[in-house]
Order: C-alpha cells, then sequence, then structure tokens
C-alpha cells in the first residue's frame, strides 16, 4: 500500500488517514442465492425462522463469510462508525440563525414539476391558499385508490389546522419562508407527533410519537404543511418497494415497474406532483434508487449531519435521513432547512450549517472508476456517457479512479446492515415472509465476521481519503442502479412478496459505498429507455459521491446536470417528459375554489 502525503489537517475532525488501498480485480460474485414467490417463500421464511441449519446455510451460500479471505484487512483497525465532520467556522455561526429565521429561498428549475417556489407565488398572488392546496388533496386521495396506498397515516385536522395557520400569515403578509404552506409528507421511518411506526408492516412497532423528529421540525418551523407517513418496503429491507402488507406504491412511470425502495411512496408522490418535497432514509440506496427509478432526485446527506433521533432507530452505522425532490431546487430547499444543525443531538451540533463552509477548492473533477462503472446495462451506460459528456463541455475534468475490493466492500455493507438490523428485530413473526428469511439470516452472523466487516470500512474509507487528497473537489460518478427499474415479473410477488437476493445486491451496486463510507451522494434523473413491458419508458438515474460534508458541491453537479438533461429534453423531442400519473394539484386547488365561490 502507498501512502499519500498526509491530509489537510485544518480540513475535518475524524479525517480518515489517506492511505491508498490495494489494487485488486473487480470480480462479481455468481449468482447463487434462490430467488423465491408464493408458497415457497412463506415455506422458507417459516423454515429459516426455526430451523437454525437452514439459516446458517443461507448465510454461507451468499457468501458473507468471504472477508475472512482478503488478508489485507488485518492491516487495519475496524472502524465502526463512519461520520466524518467537517470543522467549524466563524462565518458558520452566524448562517445558522439567518437560516433558522428566513428559510431558503432558491432558483426555479425547468423541470415541469410544480415547484415550491410555484406554491409560494400562488400564496403571495393570492391565487389559491395553504388550504385550498391541503382540501383538495385530502378529497383526491379520499377517492384515488392508487395514491392512497401512498400514505400509512394522515391525522386530517392536525392538517387542515396547519394549512389554516399557513393561509392566515399569507393574508396578513407574514409567511415564514418559501416553504410556508408548501405540503410535504415523510417516510415512516422518521418521527411525527400523534403518528403511530409500523415501517410498513402489519405491527404497530412504536406508539403514537410524542414529539417531531429535528429534521420534519425544521421544515414545519419554516412553515411546511406534513400531509403525513408515507408507504415504504417493510422495515427498508429491499429495493424495490414490494410491500405485500400496506400495498406496493405505483411507479408512475410504468404500472409495471416497481417504485424502488426503501423509500418507495417518497418518490412516487413527487413523480406523481402530489407533493414537491419529501423525506426518505437511506442505508444502501434508499433515497437514490427509489429516486432513479421514479425519475426524481435524490440526496443522501454525509452520515450524521441531518440529525434526525427515533423512537425506532436500527442501522445506525449506515441509515441518514435525506431529502426527495422533483426538482434541483426544491431538493436545495428541502436540505438546506432540515440539515441545520440541533444542539440537542450531539453529532448534528458539530456540522456547520448548510451553505456556511464548501470543501470545492477550484477544481471540478469527476472520477470514472471503468471496471465498476461497466457492470451497468448498455441502454444505461449510453445515457449515463452521454451526460459525462456534457459534464466535460460543461467545465468538469475526467479522471480515472481505482477503488479497492468493490465485491468484498459490498458485502461488508451487506453484512453490517444485516446483522444492526437483525439486532433490532429478533422476533420476526408478523412479518413478510422475505423479512422472516433475512431476519434469520441476519441472527447467524458471527462476531468475528462482523469486525472484519468493519476492517473493510476503515480499509475503504482510507481509500476514499486517498483519493479526496489526490484530487481536491473530486467527485466519483456512476450510474445510480446498473439497470432501468425493477421490473415486476408476476403479479403474484404484490400479494406475497419476494425474495431474490441477488438481483437486490446487483440494484446496489454503486448506492452502498456512500452509506458505508458515511460519504454524500446524490441521484439526479438523465433520460428514459425502453421497459421490458408496460405502458411508459423507464427513468435513468446518475449518481455522485462526495467528499465528506461536501454536499453543496453535489447540489452544484446536480443543477449543471439537471440542465443538461432538460435541455436536451426540448431539443431531441421531449424524452424527460413528466410520467401519465401525473396530478395537477395547484389547478385541483384552484378549481375547488372556483367552484366554491359560485
Amino acid at each position: 500500500m502507498a501512502e499519500a502525503a498526509g491530509p489537510d489537517k485544518t480540513r475535518s475532525h475524524t479525517y480518515p488517514k489517506p492511505i491508498e488501498g490495494p489494487k485488486s480485480p473487480y470480480i462479481p460474485r455468481p449468482a447463487t442465492n434462490p430467488v423465491l414467490r408464493g408458497t415457497s417463500l412463506v415455506i422458507a421464511g417459516w423454515a429459516a425462522a426455526y430451523i437454525s441449519p437452514l439459516s446458517r446455510y443461507l448465510w454461507a451460500n451468499a457468501g458473507l463469510g468471504d472477508l475472512r479471505d482478503v488478508r489485507e484487512l488485518n492491516d487495519y483497525e475496524p472502524r465502526y462508525d463512519p461520520t466524518v465532520i467537517p470543522r467549524d467556522s466563524e462565518e458558520a455561526v452566524g448562517l445558522v440563525k439567518k437560516a433558522e429565521v428566513s428559510g431558503q429561498d432558491v432558483q426555479g428549475s425547468r423541470c415541469p414539476n410544480t415547484s415550491i417556489s410555484t406554491y409560494h407565488a400562488a400564496y403571495k398572488a393570492g391565487d389559491v391558499t395553504p388550504t385550498d392546496v391541503v382540501e383538495a388533496l385530502l378529497d383526491f386521495l379520499d377517492k384515488d385508490a392508487g395514491h392512497k396506498v401512498d400514505f400509512l397515516s394522515i391525522i386530517r385536522e392536525k392538517v387542515l389546522a396547519a394549512a389554516e395557520s399557513s393561509t392566515r400569515r399569507y393574508k396578513e403578509g407574514s409567511a415564514k419562508s418559501v416553504l410556508d404552506g408548501v405540503p410535504v409528507a415523510v417516510k415512516d421511518e422518521v418521527d411525527l407527533e400523534g403518528h403511530s411506526k409500523t415501517l410498513g408492516s402489519a405491527k404497530e412497532l412504536a406508539g403514537p410519537a410524542y414529539t417531531t423528529s429535528w429534521c420534519v421540525r425544521k421544515w414545519e418551523d419554516a412553515g411546511a404543511i406534513v400531509l403525513g407517513k408515507l408507504n415504504m418496503h417493510e422495515l427498508g429491507f429491499g429495493t424495490t418497494g414490494n410491500n405485500p402488507i400496506a400495498g406496493t406504491p405505483i411507479n408512475p412511470h410504468n404500472s409495471k415497474y416497481y417504485p424502488g425502495g426503501s423509500s418507495s411512496a417518497s418518490a412516487t408522490t413527487v413523480a406523481s406532483n402530489l407533493l414537491p418535497l419529501t423525506i426518505g432514509r437511506d442505508g444502501g440506496g434508499s433515497i437514490r434508487i427509489p429516486s432513479a427509478d421514479c425519475g426524481v432526485y435524490g440526496l443522501k446527506p454525509t452520515h450524521g449531519r441531518v440529525s434526525c433521533p427515533s423512537t425506532t432507530s436500527f442501522a445506525f452505522s449506515t441509515s441518514v435521513t435525506g431529502p426527495m425532490a422533483g426538482n434541483m431546487a426544491d431538493l436545495e430547499i428541502g436540505y438546506n432547512t432540515m440539515a441545520i444543525p440541533n444542539p440537542g443531538d450531539k453529532v448534528s451540533a458539530i456540522f456547520t450549517a448548510p451553505g456556511a463552509r464548501s470543501t470545492r477548492r477550484g477544481r471540478k473533477i469527476i472520477g470514472v472508476c471503468k471496471q465498476w462503472f461497466d457492470r451497468a446495462d448498455t441502454s444505461v451506460q449510453t445515457l449515463c456517457h452521454d451526460a459525462l459528456t456534457y459534464y466535460a463541455s460543461s467545465g468538469y475534468e475526467m479522471v480515472d479512479v481505482d477503488l479497492p475490493y468493490l465485491r468484498e466492500g459490498q458485502l461488508a455493507h451487506a453484512l453490517t446492515i444485516l446483522t444492526e438490523v437483525g439486532a433490532a428485530f429478533t422476533n420476526s413473526r408478523g412479518f413478510i415472509p422475505a423479512n422472516r428469511l433475512q431476519l434469520a439470516i441476519a441472527a447467524q452472523t458471527p462476531a468475528r465476521d462482523f469486525l472484519l466487516a468493519q476492517n473493510m470500512r476503515s480499509l475503504l474509507m482510507s481509500h476514499l481519503s486517498h483519493l479526496f487528497q489526490r484530487y481536491p473537489g473530486l467527485l466519483i460518478v456512476t450510474p445510480t442502479t446498473p439497470d432501468a427499474g425493477q421490473h415486476i415479473n408476476s403479479p403474484a410477488e404484490l400479494t406475497h412478496g419476494v425474495s431474490d437476493t441477488d438481483m437486490t445486491l446487483r440494484t446496489m451496486t454503486y448506492t452502498w459505498l456512500a452509506n458505508f463510507t458515511g460519504c454524500p451522494a446524490i441521484s439526479i434523473p438523465i433520460g428514459k429507455v425502453e421497459g421490458q413491458g408496460g405502458e411508459g419508458r423507464v427513468p435513468v438515474g446518475l449518481m455522485a459521491l462526495g467528499e465528506w460534508g461536501d454536499e453543496e458541491g453535489l447540489l452544484e453537479w446536480g443543477k449543471v446536470g439537471e440542465d443538461g438533461s432538460w435541455g436536451r429534453s426540448m431539443i431531441e423531442g421531449n424524452w424527460m417528459a413528466r410520467p401519465e400519473r401525473w396530478v395537477d394539484v395547484l389547478g385541483m386547488a384552484k378549481g375547488r375554489r372556483d367552484g366554491l365561490r359560485r
């Protein structure tokens, strides 16, 4: 291993020592895990829960013991927490207060979805009120079964009261921010006062919350109206959004494709224009995968930066909370507001306010790991290479980068999140068969292998530190997922579920690294390709992974990509057009208001 010259010690706390990792070829593991559906899945889920030799066999068959063969791991100390906290600065202190008082106002977007700024302008002009919008949304959800499945819980009286308060503020000319009166919603993993928590299951895992998570409260403080809790892949344990218990949200672009998971409805509500902004949670791609599958924008922040204390906490070393939106302007507004440091959170409190500092150092560099990038399907690669060409023409320098132990690193991430979630849910009764199977496998992880996974985390973080030092401003760019969407292979999957571990791992080919190392990452839509069935083309996402604390660099990159994608769309036939399942909420609200006036 070649050690770099040394880190910029003024840059951040807990910064990994920059050490170039060993050279290692990327050789994907052959598919060995069985695909289970219907009755076979139900039987396997029950059997694995009660027959330990079976679950031990499945654990070994998945390759989770392969880290024992990586001798270089003995050269690294285990790292259990990937948090890397950028240093504070004098300029940051005032910006925290400014963000809390005024909220954030960001320039609009070319995307067709109704933006936050459009809502704000309509309210200020008196064309429509927040009460009109919320009443129209609630009535629509009562009547439309396809969208009703997006929500797990709504407290109607509370939502209407918040809308009335916002309406009153606009009439008085005292709107809190550009977010005032804007309808939003949150994934069921976060706490929302008065709402229970099921994590998309049939079980009440936590009773009505007495408080709201900090990141959601910041949106509420800015005036946003939180409609309720959104559907998700049960326990967040999957990439498709398949949920036989609560129902599977419909992908607005093509109903024969899954919405992606686990923040499934956080993506579908944005893609269908029902909401401009939502909150997701991401432990292995659960914000970015559904963002890519539904053609929206999603940001996975630096580990620990967004404060989200929760009554049910699991996957603590991989999972973070972040925004999902219909355009980059709204994504930035959502992030800037929810990432205000929480003085009561010992980690979040050390971070600076969004925009208070930047790790950008002049150069704009995109790194591509070719052997990794080339794992994607040809149609996905074509769109991604077109996007890279646009970035090169927009001032980004392209470099080749090497990443060690990509296959083994993904296994280490899978073993870590599997074990952490398994430790939180030791009783699998009442969960869907696919999750009973996964929880049984999780219980078989030996301490030795869990520790080796943390050694691998340390190796990967040190290598990334080496790359960020060598190429200041580096963003590592890949497709978000190697395939365009995730096809629903059988209607039985929607009623009984499905277990396809090899496809799950393939879907997470690129997303896991940001979670395991704590780096921020963003997914943006760059176009659509023909699907395998159904009506409507299927979105493709492009992802960038940045240095710890460099959300600003990722947002800048996302805006450039957004301009390129929508610009090419207008020239080349609008291939980024809105989906068929698209709801004109402002139009409904105005129509309802006009009808009441007659």
